[in-house]
């Protein structure tokens, strides 16, 4: 048999596959779990066939076999979903790079790829719980394990949610002494595991499935009663979150409760470290925390610092300043004459670090022409005759600078 580290708890799929049987029939084998094992007689691949135990279809790169700290390298689940050292492949099928903090980094995807409002207010995305009353767990009850009330949605990848609680805990003797014995510890050893009446553990749930341990408070009868204010930070995908609280009694001589109030919960999508490139079936954008560049059917858009200024609108306007022939993603169609050579053209650029070009048609007399005005919405032009004098004339304009 493969050798399994007895320091390591069991996983449950491995006990389910030991306590099946195996069916061999003619050319036809049926089983559990088929695993392979290497030279030192340690399990590097397997195969497990009952999703409601075991997510994992098929494992290679395998460390710490059928145990609860397993890992691999490659792991294909039943529902097609898949990781594949540091790429993983989603239900839809698109292929992601993900840091250690959970956030995409590089994405392939089938459908299209995100819009660019939402990448470009990225920092409006969050979403918050709170449940002020909280909740109390009674180690002589039955159910010890309780949802705390409180859930987000996480509805990108690439936040973080804060967690923030205050915890009672409590324990006595279960003897008929007037003695009683309060106790709170944290960070016990193995000499105080000794007396420890019970353990909380707090977890966050993702989707009503896979679990992450938040918190963990470990109880004796020798301590003083004590509060806990609890603050945490966990970064997250993209799913529904929720707080959840669980208690093993370790020592029944004792009962005791824990009691966990002003609890919120608060997802953001941050911001501040938001890089990710992104290949979809209409386009491609890569996204930072202070530049974006979109390019799809719409266009291409390049937002923030770039050393690439060009022209943000340009226009042929007529005598009245209506503008005609207009381009660039800047210009608003707008523009209108003021009085006699004198011609105010609107846009929407958001600033005035950009420079005005503008040419007088032939045949109308303009000699000479003064850029006015800018500010980020409008600029202002005039035009002269040969005598200093203002008249009216066709033109065209170009105004160049950042995209900011």
């Amino acid at each position: 048999m493969a050798k399994i580290d007895p320091a390591k708890e069991v996983a449950d799929y491995l006990s389910k596959a030991l306590a099946s049987d195996t069916l061999v029939k003619g050319g036809l084998v049926l089983t559990s779990v088929l695993a392979a094992r290497n030279e030192k007689g340690k399990v590097k691949s397997y195969v497990s066939g009952n999703p409601n135990t075991n997510p994992i279809a098929f494992a290679a790169g395998v460390d710490g076999f059928g145990t609860k700290a397993e890992t691999q390298n490659v792991a294909i689940n039943h529902d097609g979903t898949a990781k594949v050292g540091i790429f993983s492949i989603d239900n839809e099928g698109d292929v992601r790079i993900m840091d250690e903090n959970n956030f995409e980094r590089i994405v392939f995807r089938k459908g299209k790829i995100d819009n660019l409002d939402d990448i470009i207010n990225a920092s409006s995305f969050e979403d918050s719980s709170n449940n002020q009353s909280g909740h109390t767990i009674y180690t002589n009850d039955t159910s010890l394990d309780i949802d705390l009330g409180v859930s987000v949605e996480a509805s990108k990848d690439g936040g973080y949610i804060d967690i923030d609680w205050d915890t009672l805990l409590h324990v006595e003797e279960g003897d008929d002494t007037d003695e009683e014995e309060w106790g709170l510890m944290q960070n016990s050893t193995d000499e105080s595991k000794d007396s420890e009446a019970y353990t909380v553990n707090i977890l966050l749930t993702k989707d009503n499935s896979s679990a992450s341990s938040v918190h963990q408070f470990y109880m004796d009868g020798e301590s003083s009663d004590r509060l806990e204010h609890c603050k945490q930070r966990i970064y997250v995908g993209k799913g529904t979150y929720r707080l959840r609280a669980i208690v093993d009694v370790v020592d029944d001589y004792y009962w005791g409760s824990a009691k966990f109030s002003n609890i919120k919960m608060k997802w953001k999508l941050d911001a501040a470290k938001f890089r990710k490139l992104v290949f979809g079936k209409d386009g491609f954008l890569g996204a930072f925390p202070n530049m974006v560049f979109h390019l799809s059917k719409e266009g291409f858009v390049v937002k923030g610092k770039t050393d690439l200024p060009g022209t943000l609108a340009s226009a042929s306007c007529d005598k009245r300043g209506t503008q005609i022939n207009h381009w660039g993603v800047y210009e608003q169609g707008d523009g209108i004459r003021i009085s006699t050579g004198r011609y105010r053209i609107y846009h929407n650029i958001g600033h005035n670090e950009y420079t005005v070009m503008c040419t007088p048609h032939y045949g109308y007399n303009a000699m000479s022409v003064q850029i006015g005005i800018k500010t980020g919405s409008y600029f202002e032009v005039y035009f002269f005759d040969k005598n200093g004098n203002l008249i009216n004339t066709p033109f065209d304009y170009a105004i160049h600078g950042e995209n900011k």
